[in-house]
């Protein structure tokens, strides 16, 4: 448990505080991914972007709507927090 209270210490100077939430909210985010027909894919997952994936500091989680497949294929994204 000290492990999480240190996250809050560990985050990078001048950037938001991170924070740890309660499963409830975790298990209420991911049931409005699954209501809106979205998905998570982690950084191992087979259908994460190869070319993203070649840099040291991509997302290790991507949120994603549609087709999968068209990920591997050459885009465009617009990404924000």
């Amino acid at each position: 448990m000290r492990a999480l209270a240190a996250i809050t210490e560990i985050a990078a100077p001048g950037q938001p505080k991170l924070s740890v939430v309660s499963l409830a909210d975790v298990k209420a985010e991911l049931a409005a991914f699954a209501a809106d027909d979205a998905n998570l894919i982690w950084h191992d997952s087979e259908v994460y972007p190869a070319r993203l994936a070649q840099f040291d500091d991509t997302s290790v989680i991507l949120s994603t709507r549609g087709n999968l497949h068209n990920l591997q294929q050459p885009i465009i994204a617009l990404v924000s927090a």
